[in-house]
């Protein structure tokens, strides 16, 4: 005990580690992974892949292995019932060569492969935890020691002592959506910062009272929200802290939110990470899955007169080529990030699938009046990405009970700010994009 009381650093790093280590091993049994060529990150060769995912995720939850896992008792929030626990599937993009060279990565990478999450390129090594290298700009080394004769206000972490490949403070701002409110993305905040402490995160308020307006109007006022917050808290000037990173997750409509305030968020391109969205609408409502929910919009826009809708929809403008979200997608903004991360399901059925992911959709191909404006709207966003940059996550919801709000798609809409367990998991096993 003794030597225990003068190592409790590295005892705490050693217990970390191996308490991280089997978050790791949990959360990545239910994650399938796959590569697929750069070249159909646009136009993918499979158009219905929830198809498959759905069947895959059916066959997980009814495996003995899935249902029969092992409890740590050192951590109770892993043990998670195979009915509660979403499937995610991840999808991401390689460069070919050449025509050989992609017909053989395709052949080699169709099936998914289940189990560790890999790191992408560029991301470096996982982080070692040596100790007191007190990297965050608010906790010293010395404060950070943790001995047990030691009186500091913030106690010894782990995650707050990683080494990092950047100066500064990394800064997540978390955008709600439609109708929402800040409180929406609380969830998703604290489930961030409990595993990553060394962060600053902000809960936008600059567009609670009013998310029916016109999203260009919605972008400025966030625009003007962050630059305030990072000369608050990131001014730069010694000792204060300076901005090391600067990310955005949003749900729903604060995506487009998001994408319309980068553009004049440009001077912080080069600290710019990652842009993650929670089932945004990024293709608009075109081509709206399921019939109740198009006719519930209609009545809202018409009774409502809502001008986000308008714009949602494709209709505030006769001409659709001159609409807002065409405009949008001709703006720059998604190449100024490392990591552009895109979740969506199938069962949320408020915003197509297609939509949220950023690809060509059957219906857009057999489209000869729109089909070419949409995938002008695709080509518009992605042709500047690099692919390696693109993540793409496909959530299979367990949904037991049928009620309304399932059949309508909202559930699986909600699932994604609700749903602590999908949001633990994303954080445990990307965590390359939170350091």
């Amino acid at each position: 005990l003794q030597a225990v009381s003068r190592s409790l650093p590295d005892v705490t790093m050693m217990l970390y580690d191996d308490w991280d280590k089997k978050c790791n091993e949990l959360w990545s049994e239910g994650t399938y992974c796959r590569t697929i060529p750069g070249s159909e990150m646009s136009h993918p060769a499979d158009k219905e892949v929830w198809l498959a995912h759905s069947q895959l995720a059916t066959e997980l939850r009814g495996s003995h292995h899935f249902r029969v896992r092992r409890h740590v008792i050192e951590d109770l929030s892993l043990s998670v019932s195979e009915h509660g626990q979403p499937i995610v599937f991840e999808q991401r993009y390689e460069h070919a060569n050449d025509t050989n060279g992609e017909q053989v990565l395709q052949a080699a990478k169709t099936n998914y492969s289940r189990g560790e999450v890999p790191r992408p390129p560029g991301a470096g090594s996982t982080p070692t935890h040596p100790p007191g290298c007190g990297v965050s700009p608010r906790c010293p080394p010395h404060d950070v020691t943790g001995s047990v004769n030691s009186r500091s206000a913030r106690p010894y972490s782990p995650r707050a002592n990683n080494p990092r490949s950047y100066l500064g403070i990394h800064v997540v701002v978390l955008v709600h959506g439609f109708q929402g409110q800040s409180f929406d993305m609380r969830l998703i905040k604290n489930t961030i910062s409990l595993l990553h402490p060394q962060g600053l995160y902000h809960l936008s308020q600059a567009n609670e009272h009013d998310t029916e307006g016109d999203i260009e109007e919605m972008g400025e006022r966030l625009a003007e929200d962050v630059r305030a917050f990072l000369k608050d808290w990131c001014p730069g000037s010694p000792p204060e802290p300076s901005l090391g990173r600067l990310s955005f997750i949003a749900h729903s409509a604060g995506g487009l939110i998001v994408r319309s305030a980068l553009p004049l968020l440009s001077e912080y391109r080069n600290k710019m990470h990652m842009f993650m969205t929670f089932s945004t609408p990024h293709l608009g409502y075109m081509y709206a899955a399921n019939p109740l929910f198009s006719a519930g919009l209609w009545v809202l826009k018409k009774f409502r007169k809502s001008e986000c809708l308008e714009q949602l929809s494709m209709t505030d403008n006769p001409d659709r080529a001159d609409t807002f979200l065409v405009h949008l997608s001709e703006k720059p903004g998604l190449e100024f990030f490392r990591h552009v991360v895109l979740v969506s399901s199938r069962q949320d059925q408020y915003v197509a699938f297609e939509s949220a992911r950023i690809e060509m959709s059957k219906e857009a191909e057999r489209d000869p009046k729109f089909g070419q404006l949409y995938a002008q709207m695709v080509n518009n966003l992605l042709e500047p990405l690099d692919v390696e940059r693109v993540i793409r996550l496909d959530v299979d919801f367990q949904l037991p009970v049928m009620n309304c709000d399932t059949v309508i798609g909202r559930t699986a809409h909600i699932q994604f700010i609700e749903c602590h367990t999908l949001l633990r998991g994303i954080v445990q096993t990307h965590s390359f994009l939170f350091e």
